[in-house]
């Protein structure tokens, strides 16, 4: 068996960041993590929070809407498939991001090269 470090997520996103990255907060419904996603937003380390993917809570809609809203956040999509891990594994393009939120990720990635 392996050891497995983790970097902080504070780390991680500010190394993202300093790396020329466009960092995302992935999947916030799953982890219950919209309290860290304000935390990162308020901080500016992160430039939007992933909205469409399998497991998202319809309930919590508004709340990935305020935070996009109060924090000028990017929004994306994915299925990102992790294997047969999962009770419902998801096809590949189950959930996307429209092509106008790809072109603004596109933007800000070519600014910051």
């Amino acid at each position: 068996r392996r050891n497995v470090i983790y970097l902080d997520v504070i780390d991680a996103a500010k190394l993202a960041r300093e790396s020329g990255g466009v960092v995302f907060l992935a999947h916030p419904d799953v982890y219950n993590s919209y309290d860290a996603a304000e935390r990162l937003a308020a901080s500016g380390l992160i430039d939007g929070i992933e909205n469409c993917y399998p497991r998202k809570k319809p309930e919590n809609y508004f709340k990935h809407d305020e935070l996009v809203k109060e924090y000028a956040l990017l929004t994306s999509g994915g299925t990102d498939y992790h294997g047969w891990y999962t009770p419902d594994p998801n096809p590949l393009g189950t959930c996307f991001a429209g092509e106008e939120e790809v072109l603004k990720i596109k933007e800000l990635a070519d600014k910051r090269r």
